[in-house]
């Protein structure tokens, strides 16, 4: 039956809840009966429909001989309204609007799934759900530690739209350098500034699946790597460097004397301040690395010199005609690499199947067979065939009968091994909550854009880059100026319109003209005095949001709110990683999420007249049709017969409030927050 989160303010709504929970009607098994309308498809990649499907058949002919000698039954097809909503939490991380279920429900098209899912694929949505994911993996963070993050995400974004081969996605990351603003790629580096050792086991683990942090300190106690081969892996990257000593020792004279002027210490901690950003950049240096001086074993001295070798695969890839680190690229992402395309593929089968064919993903060991060793060695092959390409080979797996099997209604255990006979009923990761409802209440959500703020001095400094130090003093003069006279101005805005508000509240006495006019004049001089800062050219111009200007700014996609939210957010109160470890993220439930739907501000909006929702609901013409858009909103099918006669005989005279109420349980239904 379909169960409710239950606490004190179920008193409030005690005849809906209580006569849902009589209906003992079976979980997650409901049928959709809405006439249909066409849904457009989108094809984002040149390979024909018979290759695609040719290779989704292999994939369930491994998994179905599989279950064949172990004897077990595979689950039937989902229905039709359980995998829509499945390919949209999968693939663009959000449950489907209320006009996009009802199109696609409404759809006669046989192929409509399949469309669907190219459509889906080639979306701005689907750019979204990849960062959320990425940004787990990479620990990417709005703030790093000198430098803001914001060029890093949006070079990871426009990857993802640009369908970046993921072998080049990778080889970019690690041959990044320059400026961040340059190349926002260098902020795979700048994330880990100052720790070369771990930035490696990150790496690895990342992108080769394998952890082994263990061997920085020691031998690994339960892999076969060395302290020695963890240093000798290590040394390819060693010479990268994210710290320019000749930009600190520059920028060091404006301490100094100004001529025979004293410098004030305000303009010298500003100046300091503004230029502080030129002093990172990534480049490589011929830097050695050196075993430390505590090593205890045989093999090799304390504090020598470590010769690069790759711990696996084609050991000796460095020839002396690319630097290290390109050589240490080439390796990594190479065909002789055994597990770097095995990696992707087991991440990608688990993102899409529920469980990788091996567990964990990211601890491969030497031994350890795959759930379906045939079945991994053909997906590592098909991910290497299509060239990388992350979205084709999403499309393949969505294409498969295994993909499209009815969710699991019993529980996995470690004694029985998951052979993928159906679809394990997982919750959805707080992007994905966070996003579906977010969908109900803004309209065109993927569109909507995020408040990007601006770092002050790093902008600055792109501007203070080769001056001369002379020069470099005059303009930080200048801007403290005029950063000085745009607060005075400012503050004089805000005087003049208190003034004009109490007037308006007055019924004695009406503004001046003379008061509207100084703060048009105020306004214009605030104008001017912007267009004259550093920071002018800096300053990007909004897109139109009339269309949103009535909800609240902040609320957009998760990939737009911050890398990681803030805490207390309710990405964070859902289980957002804090981006400090990799994969850091829980499904786990507790207690403030259940306050956060029961009480927080999420039904405000939810209601709000100005929401998706709202809309919807106005343009249904009777009660039945609004209990209907509601749980087509929400659950993505239609309510059963049952559910619909006892809610509708509940309703009274209370329409609105109760269809609140409806509201209200259906975002706080288990059915809501699973992926089936």
């Amino acid at each position: 039956m379909i169960t409710y989160f239950i606490s004190c303010r179920v008193k409030r709504h005690y005849p809906v809840v209580s006569l849902l929970l009589l209906l003992g009607l079976a979980e997650f098994c409901f049928q959709v009966n809405f006439l249909a309308a066409d849904a457009s498809s989108h094809r984002d990649h040149a390979w024909p429909d018979e290759d695609l499907l040719a290779r989704s058949r292999q994939i369930d002919h491994f998994v179905s001989e599989r279950l064949r000698e172990e004897g077990i039954q595979a689950q039937a097809p989902a229905p039709e309204s359980v995998l829509l909503r499945r390919v949209y939490l999968d693939l663009i991380g959000r449950i489907p609007s209320t006009i996009e279920a009802r199109t696609y429900l409404n759809n006669p098209d046989p192929n409509k799934l399949e469309n669907l899912t190219d459509a889906l694929l080639a979306s701005e949505g689907h750019v979204s759900h990849e960062f959320n994911y990425w940004a787990d993996l990479l620990r990417i963070k709005s703030r790093m530690r000198n430098l803001p993050g914001q060029p890093y995400i949006q070079w990871i974004q426009q990857a993802l739209r640009d369908k970046l081969p993921y072998d080049r996605f990778v080889r970019e990351l690690i041959n990044a350098e320059g400026y961040l603003w340059e190349n926002g790629a260098t902020g795979f580096y700048f994330r880990d500034a100052g720790m070369a050792l771990d930035h490696m086991a990150n790496t690895f683990q990342v992108f080769l699946g394998t952890q082994v942090v263990c061997a920085q300190c020691h031998d690994h106690p339960y892999d076969a790597w060395t302290q020695k081969q963890y240093y000798q892996q290590a040394a390819f990257t060693h010479g990268i460097k994210t710290n320019d000593p000749k930009m600190t020792r520059r920028f060091r004279a404006l301490g100094n004397k100004n001529g025979d002027k004293e410098i004030s210490p305000t303009l010298k901690a500003a100046a300091r301040r503004m230029v502080r950003p030129l002093r990172y950049r990534v480049f490589e240096t011929g830097s050695k690395l050196k075993l430390p001086t505590d090593y205890q074993y045989t093999d090799d001295s304390p504090g020598s010199k470590v010769v690069p070798h790759a711990m696996f695969g084609h050991a000796d890839v460095f020839s002396g005609e690319n630097s290290l680190r390109t050589a240490y690229a080439e390796w990594m992402t190479g065909a002789e690499n055994p597990r770097f395309a095995k990696t992707i593929a087991n991440r990608y089968w688990k993102r899409l199947m529920g469980l990788g064919l091996i567990e964990p993903v990211d601890d491969l060991k030497d031994g350890v067979q795959a759930s379906h060793p045939e079945l991994m060695k053909f997906l590592s092959d098909t991910m290497v065939e299509i060239k990388f390409d992350l979205s084709l080979f999403q499309a393949i797996l969505c294409r498969t009968d295994t993909y499209r099997r009815a969710t699991l209604t019993r529980e996995l255990t470690p004694e029985h091994p998951f052979l993928f006979d159906g679809r394990p009923l997982v919750r959805m990761r707080a992007e994905q909550l966070w996003d579906s409802v977010m969908t109900l209440i803004v309209t065109d959500l993927d569109d909507r854009p995020g408040k990007i703020r601006s770092d002050r001095n790093y902008a600055i400094a792109q501007q203070l880059r080769n001056k001369p130090l002379d020069q470099v003093l005059k303009l930080v003069e200048r801007e403290l100026s005029l950063d000085q006279s745009m607060r005075e101005t400012q503050g004089e805005i805000k005087k003049i319109q208190r003034r004009i508000r109490s007037s308006d509240r007055s019924k004695r006495s009406k503004p001046s003209g003379s008061l509207r006019l100084q703060l048009g004049e105020k306004r214009l001089k605030l104008k001017t005095l912007r267009s004259q800062s550093m920071l002018s050219n800096s300053v990007t111009p909004s897109k139109s949001a009339n269309q949103w200007s009535p909800l609240p700014a902040q609320l957009v996609r998760a990939s737009r709110v911050g890398s990681p939210a803030p805490e207390g957010h309710f990405l964070r109160e859902f289980g957002q990683s804090d981006r400090e470890t990799i994969d850091a993220f829980s499904i786990g439930a507790n207690v403030p999420q259940v306050l956060a739907l029961l009480n927080g501000p999420v039904m405000e909006y939810l209601v709000s007249e100005n929401g998706a929702l709202a809309r919807q609901l106005k343009l249904a013409s009777s009660s039945k049709e609004k209990l209907r858009t509601l749980f087509i909103s929400f659950l993505t099918r239609l309510p059963s017969p049952e559910e619909e006669r006892w809610l509708l005989s509940e309703q009274r005279d209370e329409e609105f409030g109760f269809m609140e109420k409806v509201s209200w349980m259906l975002l706080n239904a288990r059915e809501f927050s699973f992926i089936q």
